[in-house]
């Protein structure tokens, strides 16, 4: 990879995080309404992950940021559709998900 490439890479990542974090405080402020105790703490914790998220180095598991990050996002909305319909428990986590927590 050529210098120039790289630097576009990084600025492109940069951009992508940077819109990302736009999404994510919104979202946990909304999460702060939630009635239910569970379903409030499962998505303010995984939203502060997904935040943090950049810092972590996932190299050790051979798997993308956006692979893992989309696992994360389908687990809770999995949570909140579970919770929505009166289910008498949160869904199992996904393997992304668990990936992303062992990180």
């Amino acid at each position: 990879m050529q210098p120039a490439d790289y630097e576009q890479l990084l600025l492109s990542e940069e951009a992508w995080w940077s819109e990302l974090l736009e999404y994510i405080e919104p979202a946990r402020v909304a999460a702060l309404e939630v009635r239910d105790e569970e379903l409030r703490t499962l998505i303010i914790e995984r939203l502060a992950w997904m935040h943090d998220f950049l810092y972590l180095n996932l190299g050790l598991y051979r798997r993308s940021r956006d692979w893992l990050l989309m696992g994360t996002v389908h687990h809770l909305v999995e949570c909140v559709f579970s919770w929505r319909r009166g289910d008498a428990a949160m869904p199992e986590p996904n393997d992304r998900y668990k990936r992303l927590k062992e990180a």
